[in-house]
């Protein structure tokens, strides 16, 4: 297989950034001021509204799973404001305060009217601990400035994913010819080309999948992990692939942080706190930290 194609980041893909931040700031803002969707196909019809609004901005580069991440992100500043409790932020390497998800948990926070501040500050913190145990601590932040936080990690984010997803056009047009004209764009199902990976089982790493996706592997130190994997924009786990070492999945282009649990580590999850840039890299490594 060549040589995949240089990536770069330009002043438009910047520029592009910068209006998909502020398109995401103004909703941001709109959900912290509205109740919850009501009926749910509300909600699920909204947010595919904003999601293509946002893909037309960005020349239809994929923008599903921020769009979730930003309504996800305004459900808990509502709540906070609503109990007038903090945001567990991790701190990020080279990125800085990230807002960690609570979602569906906050269905089983304790009322700190009822149970007192204490109790609650403990809840919270025992969810923090266990999304970000990484050396580089977690803060509580109020819900304005994990407000800002939240957008100055989101343009970084954008900027990567924007880039990102000029190299996988770039890249699949390279495959296509490489294959004379029959496009290896993988999906992880069976079949021959253009939608499945050839006999020979994993695609090689750097290729591009479906939906703006690229593979890629993880390199680390332990055997038979579970591997997972987070946005840089706020941390949410979900399964990466599993065992290591190493171990190939899909990811769309952003910044990306990986974390393991199982084997040597059994339940307790162990987290590489420096963000992968997804692309260029394509085989990070995580061997510092497990």
């Amino acid at each position: 297989m060549p040589q995949p194609s240089e990536f770069r980041i330009t002043q438009e893909h910047r520029a592009t950034a910068d209006n998909l931040t502020r398109f995401y700031g103004d909703i941001l803002a709109q959900r912290r001021e509205r109740r919850p969707y009501s009926p749910e196909q509300e909600g699920r019809q909204e947010r595919e509204r904003v999601r293509l609004i946002g893909e037309e901005i960005a020349g239809r580069t994929p923008l599903q799973d921020v769009t979730a991440q930003v309504d996800a992100f305004a459900e808990d500043l509502r709540f906070a404001e609503e109990v007038g409790g903090p945001i567990p932020m991790a701190n990020v390497e080279e990125v800085g305060p990230v807002p960690i998800l609570i979602g569906a948990q906050w269905i089983d926070a304790p009322d700190p009217w009822f149970f007192g501040r204490r109790g609650y500050d403990f809840w919270l913190r025992s969810i923090a601990k266990r999304a970000w145990p990484a050396e580089s601590g977690f803060t509580f932040e109020t819900a304005g400035i994990a407000h800002e936080g939240f957008l100055r990690g989101l343009r970084g984010f954008l900027v990567q994913r924007v880039a990102g997803f000029e190299y996988w056009q770039r890249n699949r047009v390279e495959q296509s010819d490489e294959e004379g004209g029959t496009s290896r764009v993988f999906n992880g199902g069976g079949g021959k080309a253009p939608f499945g990976p050839p006999p020979g089982g994993t695609p090689p790493t750097g290729s591009s999948a479906n939906h703006g996706g690229l593979v890629v592997t993880l390199s680390c130190t332990n055997h038979y992990l579970r591997a997972q994997a987070s946005t840089a924009l706020s941390i949410q786990w979900h399964q990466f692939g599993a065992p290591t070492t190493p171990v190939t999945g899909i990811l769309q282009p952003g910044l990306w942080l990986f974390a393991a649990d199982g084997g040597v580590f059994g339940t307790t999850r162990v987290v590489d706190p420096v963000p992968a840039r997804i692309p260029p890299t394509l085989t990070p490594c995580a061997t510092p930290y497990f």
